[in-house]
């Protein structure tokens, strides 16, 4: 089945006609033509079930690649029956600014006995107007109907169902779209990133993806420059300036992998909302990606929720169980020690493939999900952490945070002493002396298994308010 129909609005931008098509014995696909500006188009559908107003729904995709001239998706292995009725909204980006199509309705007639020859139907219409979503970046902008949200930007109120942020790395100017993004030029010094330096060089957009890659210090320097070389951030953005600059004697080297992170905490703070990322996560020995959500005023008494996080070992296994790359991890934490952490199996490695990794943040729970499926739920009846005083029972997850993306390499917290790695003990213990120097004399062995597919790729980054 074929349907077309259009829309007309006195705006800037026209909601364009769009096509359903329905097959037999399945198929579907749902599409637009392509106009000037566009750069996303998104569908959200549920079968034989009413949405509640902006949910994501049972078919819940983004296209960020047309297809000639036209925004398609389209599911080959869904099958649809004379009879079924979907619920659906629309959704594209034009220049950076975001249009709705809400409430649409198509009850399936006919199908088509093949998807070459598709039978065209023009329904009666039952859409209201497209609704112009300006973007959010610290400033608020009223919408002409607005439904309350539980979601703040920068301590301002936004619309239910509002994209607040959307992000797809399509140039290196700012490091996106709207310049929100800020890299982190520091020797971090904490346990998790006691092994490592961050700095600008290793963070990249190609090809419409945030590439992030560690690599060797002494790549960047020279050989042996960890072990007798002096190192000084040039733009280093923290405050302490031991954290700014480092330099090698003895057996006291300087943290030798550099890497990158980057973070919106200048930009774009906010509290609660549906987060969507699409990455591709980094494969090779000791390799841990950041890809996080952290307290605006991060510290003791707050925290950071983990939409990702896996290791880069395909072999790595704790007392025989298996910790390595088909192990995910998704959670929230105090501090780098005090976490609830959630974990699902997968029958190959995560970093084999991209996800859509996601949370549904509440003033009441914290939904973990990946690719539209879910991976436990947060919903405390009691205070959280005891000892946090005031706040919700979420606490600290009940304040504003921002968005952080990074690799981070060993370290002291991620990895337990026991570990073994391709048969082999890990090759330093998180509380010996000479650990990261431990960690560096076993370069051969970890560094060999580093290579392109070491990079962390992020497609999209996107947060809707609820």
């Amino acid at each position: 089945l074929l349907l077309i129909f259009a829309v007309t609005l006195s705006s800037a931008y026209v909601f364009p006609p769009y096509e359903i098509e329905v097959y037999n014995p399945k198929g579907f696909k749902i599409s637009i033509p392509d106009s000037e500006g566009v750069t996303l188009f998104a569908v959200h559908i549920n079968i034989n079930k009413e949405l509640e107003y902006l949910e994501a729904g049972q078919i819940a995709r983004d296209v960020v690649k047309k297809r000639g001239d036209r925004w398609v998706y389209e599911d080959k292995n869904l099958r649809l029956r004379a009879g079924d009725k979907l619920y659906f909204w629309l959704y594209v980006i034009v220049d950076g600014l975001g249009y709705r199509l809400d409430n649409q309705e198509y009850t399936v007639e006919n199908l088509s006995p093949s998807q070459s020859t598709p039978t065209v139907t023009i329904p009666k219409p039952t859409n209201p107007p497209p609704i112009r979503i300006e973007p959010v970046t610290g400033s608020t902008v009223s919408q002409p109907s607005c439904e309350p949200s539980y979601t703040t930007v920068s301590g301002k109120e936004v619309c239910k169902g509002d994209i607040v942020f959307f992000e797809q790395f399509q140039n290196t100017v700012g490091w996106g779209s709207s310049n929100n993004w800020t890299t982190e030029v520091q020797i971090p010094r904490t346990a998790e990133t006691y092994f490592m330096v961050l700095d600008k060089t290793n963070r990249l957009v190609e090809n419409g993806f945030l590439v992030i890659e560690p690599s060797l210090l002494e790549e960047k320097y020279s050989y042996n420059f960890i072990r007798n070389g002096y190192l000084r951030l040039s733009g280093c953005t923290a405050e302490s300036r031991t954290k700014c600059e480092s330099n090698g004697f003895s057996w006291n080297i300087i943290p030798p992998v550099l890497t990158s992170r980057i973070n919106t905490k200048n930009s774009f703070n906010f509290k609660y909302g549906l987060v969507e990322i699409r990455a591709k996560l980094p494969k090779g020995d000791w390799i841990v990606p950041e890809i996080w959500l952290v307290g605006k005023n991060y510290g003791p008494n707050s925290g950071r929720i983990l939409l990702a996080k896996s290791f880069g070992n395909d072999d790595l296994k704790l007392n025989g169980k298996n910790i390595g790359g088909q192990l995910l991890h998704q959670g929230v934490s105090t501090n780098e020690t005090d976490t609830i952490l959630y974990s699902r199996t997968n029958d190959k490695l995560w970093s084999d493939s991209f996800h859509i990794y996601k949370i549904e943040w509440t003033p009441g729970y914290i939904k973990f999900m990946v690719d539209q499926t879910e991976t436990a739920k947060l919903e405390p009846t009691e205070k959280l952490f005891k000892e946090l005083l005031g706040g919700s029972n979420l606490a600290p997850f009940d304040t504003e945070f921002y968005l952080s993306i990074g690799v981070h390499v060993g370290g002291l917290v991620d990895f337990p002493d026991n570990a073994v790695n391709r048969g082999k003990p890990k090759p330093w213990l998180n509380e010996e002396l000479r650990n990261v120097l431990k960690f560096w004399f076993a370069k051969d062995k970890w560094h060999q298994t580093w290579g392109d597919h070491s990079r962390l790729l992020v497609d999209y980054v996107k947060v809707i308010a609820l």
